[in-house]
């Protein structure tokens, strides 16, 4: 029971009204209860007064974060009880973190505990016994802001105190309150914003418009002019105004402080990566109301916990994602004080364009219906609906009878497609506690579940049955709403170890899958195709880390145990598989641990409940038995078990996929700058932590860059890698599902989509993907692979073109080189001192034009081409990285190879006036006898050589100091050789190589002997030497040496190639 309050209590006539409400409703009930407030209207008082003066026994006051945790203290002890004058009780009011939980909950003397929903939720997880003495000494919780995000974790932590509960929000809109089961209005108290403003509690509002603009330092100075305005005339309602703008992002926020700084105006940012800037204007969290700045501008930090009448101006300088934001945001600026100026109201400030005000309004109109607030209301919608339906009707050519909600336990009346998601379940696992979690699940996703509220409609030992209403909006519409209601359901069965579950919207208990379950491993899986199935279908993915290359690819025949494996295959991972029989056809999606049955759409309409259980629990006998092994699956790379200390050296990821967007806060589009980067050890004393960066740019000219630093976290108990975002970004990911639009952190993106990332780890033979942990087999394909690289016995080389020097001084006036510099692979190249299998009688340099090669070889005659791409690397051993540029320039320009109809964008420039980088090597380097040029010569080389039926189509890479085959061998052989370069060298290769053999093009590499370079040793000196190299510029400028090319190009040497072809 709550006692009554004391009559000298002076609160406003609201306070007392919410609080009666809550203490007669105690008598009659056990609640949950819940007390709706708009922001600045006393919801603290009310605790207050709770939890002090009402509640005989201890109460435990929750908020979502921690400075909402200390102000609240402040106001028990002292602030509240200051300002309507009366003596604070004599009790004591403590906070908890979780390391003094069990001295503040074994105080006696304690009447009133704080602590945020992140205590609470930690306790529970990882102090059982002190949870539990915790919920034995309460008599009552208090959860302020309880809409804060309505996650099942902490709402769980909450209800399993079993103690009366009371709830307090300005924003209860939709699903929040269904976390908390509350059954009707009845136990809801609504003060409305409307009768709050009307009453003089809280402050009216005003908009003021800022000219259309979306350049931030318009916005600024904008807002300055009207700043100095309203301030001047004495419009604000605070006699010492404040006010908050809303910014897109942090660089946003430091371009209006400063603009404001400069016109006088003093002004504050916070915001999370402000930290250790050394400006003492930007702040990483919310400094304390002391500080003097007149206007604070934020992204998140400012949304709820400022409770400071000042702040009477709202500035949005971006748009607002939600209408819920708005209103808190709003909320700010509405605290009224004694000292307010008569009849003042705050204002909204804000392009007009993005209609925030007319947002506002619709707020206020909405807030005044409680019924639409009413947990029921979307259940008497779909009541209502089924009401006005006949009793039987004639739809899809069959009569039917009206669907039943009050039979549902005995007929469900629905089918249940044999398609899941199998978990294995964990020691501890309990179907009970799953009931509870999904039942959660379910309410926070708007589902009206029909039968008994809040609980399955069929349960037993084995299996649990929702059968729910999906009430949504149009997506046809953007500021209006038309109902669309479907029907969908879930559905779980415990087959052994194993938890199948179906649901028609892909909504699960995430959290508690997480907790209680693990994921089935591909090599499980697998042995759900096993010999008896003919396996006509596998989806797979490269292990190849560049954007360049096919991502995913799928194969298909009549059965592809018939075709022969490629060299491909052995590093492909393959994704899902189906697989048929007589009678039967399945699907199984080894990286996501999804297994379906494909049966006709007869079929399915007639697969009921119980048949959903017969088969659900043969898919977990199939499991159990593990007969798999079928030879198809098995020429793919095979998962292992989790290595010793997997440590990651790089990481690679997939954004290529149409419904994934990755941008800005104004929702701009970006584009990733490099899609494989580096991963490093977080520290000593994390050995389990790893860090890395991938870096986004829009547009704009030049691009804005943009990074998202992740944490990648080992966990061994899971057996996986776990992302986690290094502070706040300003790059997101806008993933697109179905008619819903979410956006999530990268770190979020990946968590949930591991099949789209590859991780290379250190020791070079295993890779991680889609949670599952494979080993390369070096045993198998990688020998035939260096079959393919050849070391020319020619003249070494020691870079790509030359020198920076060389270089320049090729391109001398009067001096310009006509022949490639010496010593360079370009030289090399150009004068056909390789070995081919053909003797190209047209050599076009193509580098710094269209680059759809560096060379391009081709023998009409033999009907021959080859695409010729160059790198240089520093001659230090296996160089993955050096590679890179190389290997994604092939694979990118196989395309020229095919029958497609691409032309090179700078083949109307292969003419005879063509020079190579401002020198005097012509780009057409050898041409026959009456060869066409520009787009005709392309057009030949199409039209006579790769669209014949007996092309000889070729892709040569010619590299220097970038692979030392001896190392790549002894990778091979020898297992302790092996490093992360060799893999990722072993696999961009093999991937180029694979792809390019679909289309008959062959592929080689030919390694040229490298000679390092001594020119950087022997300028060392030079640069200490100052005075001596000032005056050595006439050693410089001889001219001999500059000369030396012509003498190296006599062409005695570089005719071999001719009697070769004779």
């Amino acid at each position: 029971m709550f006692a009554d309050l004391p009559d000298d209590l002076a609160l406003w006539p609201h306070q007392k009204n919410a609080l009666d409400f809550l203490i007669q409703r105690r008598k009659n009930g056990v609640g949950p209860f819940l007390v709706r407030m708009p922001t600045g209207t006393g919801k603290t008082g009310v605790i207050a007064s709770l939890s002090l003066l009402s509640v005989g026994g201890r109460t435990l006051v929750l908020t979502p974060w921690s400075n909402l945790r200390d102000q609240m203290e402040s106001a028990l002890q002292k602030d509240f009880w200051d300002s309507v004058g009366y003596t604070k009780p004599l009790a004591k009011v403590m906070m908890m973190l979780p390391k003094d939980a069990a001295k503040v909950i074994d105080d006696p003397s304690c009447k009133v505990i704080i602590c945020t929903f992140a205590t609470l939720t930690k306790l529970r997880h990882s102090s059982p016994s002190i949870y539990t003495r915790l919920s034995a000494s309460l008599e009552a919780v208090v959860v302020d802001e309880c809409h804060y995000e309505p996650a099942i974790e902490w709402g769980r932590a909450v209800k399993d105190l079993k103690k009366p509960m009371v709830l307090l929000t300005a924003t209860p809109y939709r699903n929040d309150l269904k976390l908390f089961r509350i059954e009707s209005n009845e136990n809801v108290h609504h003060f409305s914003h409307k009768v709050a403003e009307s009453s003089g509690i809280i402050r009216s509002l005003k908009f003021q418009p800022l000219t259309s603009s979306s350049d931030i330092r318009s916005l600024s100075q904008l807002f300055a002019v009207q700043w100095t305005k309203w301030l001047s005339g004495n419009l604000f309602p605070s006699t010492s105004p404040r006010a908050i703008v809303c910014c897109a992002g942090s660089r946003d926020i430091e371009t209006a402080v400063s603009v404001l700084n400069a016109a006088g105006i003093a002004a504050i940012g916070i915001h999370e990566k402000f930290e250790g800037v050394g400006d003492p204007n930007l702040f990483k969290d919310v400094p304390p109301r002391t500080n003097p700045a007149q206007v604070w501008v934020h992204q998140n930090k400012l949304t709820e916990g400022l409770d400071d009448h000042r702040f009477c101006c709202v500035v949005f300088m971006c748009d607002v994602s939600s209408d819920r934001k708005l209103v808190q945001q709003v909320g700010r600026v509405l605290r009224t004080h004694k000292s307010d100026i008569a009849d003042a109201s705050a204002v909204m400030m804000a392009p007009p364009e993005l209609e925030l005000f007319q947002r506002w309004e619709a707020y206020r109109e909405f807030e005044q219906d409680t019924d639409i607030l009413d947990v029921n209301h979307y259940r008497r919608i779909v009541d209502e609906l089924l009401g006005m339906q006949p009793a039987i009707e004639y739809f899809d050519g069959r009569f039917r009878k009206r669907f039943q909600t009050d039979t549902l336990s005995a007929d469900p009346q629905v089918v249940i497609a044999p398609s899941v998601l199998i978990r294995k379940t964990k020691p501890g696992f309990s179907l009970k506690d799953y009931i509870e979690d999904c039942t959660d699940a379910l309410n926070l996703t708007d589902a009206v579940i029909l039968g008994e509220a809040n609980a399955p409609c069929q349960e037993s030992g084995k299996h649990a049955l929702w059968v729910y209403a999906c009430v949504e909006n149009s997506n046809l519409l953007e500021k209006t709403s038309l109902y669309e209601i479907t029907l969908e359901a879930h559905c779980a069965v415990v087959a052994g170890d194993y938890l199948l579950i179906s649901d028609t919207t892909g909504t699960f208990p995430e959290a508690f899958l997480e907790e209680r379950t693990v994921g089935v491993g591909a090599s499980d899986l697998s042995n759900l195709l096993d010999g008896t199935y003919r396996i006509t279908n596998v989806a797979t993915s490269s292990a190849v880390p560049f954007d360049t290359v096919l991502r995913a690819s799928e194969h298909r025949g009549h059965d592809l145990k018939a075709i022969p494996a490629s060299l491909t295959d052995r590093v492909q991972i393959c994704r899902s598989a189906r697989g048929a029989k007589p009678g039967a056809r399945r699907y199984i999606g080894l990286q996501r641990g999804r297994v379906r049955e494909e049966l006709s759409e007869r079929m399915r309409r007639r697969h009921t409940v119980t048949d959903f259980q017969t088969w659900a629990q043969v898919i977990g006998d199939a499991l159990a038995a593990a007969s798999g092994d079928h030879p198809v699956l098995q020429r793919y790379m095979q998962p292992c078990v989790t290595p010793t200390a997997p440590t990651p050296v790089s990481l690679s990821i997939d954004l290529s996929h149409s419904d994934v967007d990755v941008v800005d806060l104004k929702e701009n589009s970006l584009e990733i700058i490099e899609s494989s980067v580096a991963v490093f050890p977080a520290g000593v004393s994390t050995p389990s932590l790893f860090e890395c960066v991938f870096k986004f740019q829009d547009g704009s000219s030049p691009p804005k860059q943009f990074s998202v630093p992740l944490s990648i976290e080992l966990q061994p108990s899971k057996g996986r890698f776990w992302f986690k975002s290094r502070g706040a970004a300003d790059a997101y990911i806008s993933e697109t599902a179905g008619t819903q639009i979410s956006r999530k952190s990268l770190a979020e993106f990946l968590n949930q989509n591991q099949d789209l990332i590859l991780i290379g780890l250190t020791g070079g033979s295993h890779v991680y993907q889609g949670r599952n942990f494979y080993m390369i087999d070096y045993g198998h394909a990688e020998k035939a692979l260096f079959d393919q690289i050849k070391r020319p016995k020619i003249a070494a080389c020691s870079n790509e073109k030359g020198t920076k020097s060389e270089l320049e001084a090729a391109k001398t006036v009067g001096s310009k080189a006509n022949k490639f510099i010496e010593g360079s692979l370009f030289r090399r190249i150009a004068d056909l001192d390789l070995p081919l299998d053909f003797v190209p009688e047209l050599v076009i340099c193509d580098d710094l034009g269209s680059e759809c090669a560096d060379f391009i070889y081709a023998n009409f005659d033999q009907k021959a081409i080859a695409l010729v791409h160059a790198k240089a690397g520093s001659g230090a051993g296996v160089s993955a990285s050096a590679f890179h540029d190389v290997v994604a320039q092939a694979m990118k320009n196989l395309v020229y190879l095919t029958r497609a109809e691409e032309k090179p964008d700078g083949a109307n420039g292969w003419t005879s006036k063509a020079f190579w980088n401002k020198t005097r090597i012509p780009c057409l380097y050898r041409l026959p006898s009456n060869c066409p040029v520009g787009s005709k010569l392309w057009d030949k080389l199409r039209n006579d050589i790769i669209l014949s039926a007996n092309a000889n189509l070729h892709v040569m890479l010619v590299t220097t100091g970038c692979c030392d085959i001896k190392q790549l061998r002894d990778a091979v052989t020898d297992p302790t050789q092996r490093t992360a370069e060799t893999a990722q060298l072993i696999h961009m290769l093999d991937g180029l190589i694979g792809y390019a053999r679909q289309l008959g093009v062959r592929v080689t590499i030919f390694d040229v002997p490298f000679k390092k370079p001594v020119s950087v040793k022997k300028a060392a000196p030079a640069k200490k030497a100052a005075p001596a190299k000032k005056a050595a510029p006439a050693k410089k400028a001889v001219p001999a040496k500059k000369a030396v090319p012509a003498k190296k190009a006599v062409p005695a040497k570089k005719v071999a190639p001719a009697k070769r072809a004779k």
